[in-house]
């Protein structure tokens, strides 16, 4: 309610349809710093739930922070604005890695990225190996059969997790053979981790 009030305020000191001022901005920043109590987190999914146009300059300050989840909470924001609902990739390849992963996974859950997007993002050489597989993933379930080149790199990953959803992707039995010998071979940790990664997305992409 607090911040609802603020932006009342600010909007009504700048004048209907008008981009809000650095003293609006600042007033926005301070009610949004990070707190211990998480307080800014919800502060930021109020001001997101306002769909208020003007705040775009806003978003666009916070994509550049340095807390990732402040950065997921800003792009989405922008998202939320865009005339056709979806996501920035642009903005997706700016913010820190652990943004990136949590972007992409809501993206592909809630129908932000389009096909060729998806495709673009794929081909961006620095994209890490975690949301290369969310997406190599949600494209082999609409039918795009993975390129042959992104699942050798994905199945020679270190991390199990990712190495056996993409054996799996690969509907090679020799490799999803090797990648579970390699899974026998690990510490028990690194098969619970690996396991329990693996059963998500194995569920949740109803792969065989």
């Amino acid at each position: 309610m607090l911040v609802a009030l603020c932006c009342i305020s600010v909007t009504q000191g700048v004048g209907l349809g008008t981009d809000y001022s650095d003293a609006a901005l600042r007033k926005l920043s301070s009610a949004t710093q990070q707190q211990r109590n998480g307080q800014h987190l919800a502060n930021l999914s109020a001001l997101r739930n306002l769909r208020d146009p003007a705040l775009k300059p806003f978003f666009y300050k916070l994509a550049q922070h340095n807390n990732w989840i402040i950065q997921v909470h800003a792009v989405l924001g922008l998202s939320e604005l865009s005339k056709d609902g979806l996501i920035d990739t642009w903005l997706i390849q700016q913010v820190a890695p652990l943004a990136r992963q949590q972007l992409i996974s809501q993206s592909l859950r809630d129908n932000l990225l389009t096909t060729q997007q998806m495709q673009s993002l794929l081909d961006w050489s620095l994209l890490e190996p975690a949301p290369t597989l969310l997406i190599t993933a949600d494209l082999h379930s609409k039918g795009v059969a993975p390129s042959e080149e992104v699942l050798h790199q994905l199945v020679n990953n270190t991390d199990l997790g990712i190495a056996m959803v993409a054996a799996l992707l690969s509907a090679n039995q020799e490799t999803i053979q090797d990648v579970t010998n390699r899974l026998r071979r690990s510490t028990a940790r690194e098969k619970r981790v690996a396991l329990a990664q693996s059963l998500h997305l194995i569920k949740q992409y109803e792969l065989p």
